[in-house]
């Protein structure tokens, strides 16, 4: 017998997922209270947002500061990131934080400018969850 496609099938396995997900989301079978899922559904979800959003600021970092990016490692640029994360929860002086900022993104002796490190400040508010 030959395999033929079967739009049916695609739309039974759409509805499938769909239906594990709203399981996930409602801990269906699970015993667990309906809120604790959802809290942990959405803990799930933000992680997934933070580590998108901090692929995307690596992303930005590398094609923006080509210079300040060379030889680093996406961890090292992450981390300039969570740190300056950390400044911001922190309520720091903006220009403090870009100060940091400058120390931060160092390398092989080539600092970023004011302009680079209020642009990185920028990126990092955006993507600091």
């Amino acid at each position: 017998m030959i395999a033929t496609y079967d739009p049916r099938m695609k739309l039974a396995r759409g509805v499938g997922v769909a239906a594990v997900v709203v399981c996930a989301l409602t801990a269906c079978g699970s015993g667990e209270d309906s809120d604790d899922a959802r809290s942990a559904a959405a803990s799930s979800v933000n992680a997934a947002m933070d580590d998108a959003k901090s692929a995307v600021f690596v992303a930005a970092y590398r094609g923006a500061f080509a210079g300040l990016a060379e030889g680093r490692s996406d961890d090292d640029i992450t981390s300039v990131l969570q740190e300056t994360c950390v400044d911001l929860e922190s309520s720091a002086e903006p220009q403090d934080v870009q100060d940091e900022i400058k120390s931060r993104s160092e390398n092989n002796g080539t600092e970023p400018t004011d302009n680079q490190a209020r642009q990185i400040y920028e990126m990092a508010k955006v993507a600091c969850p």
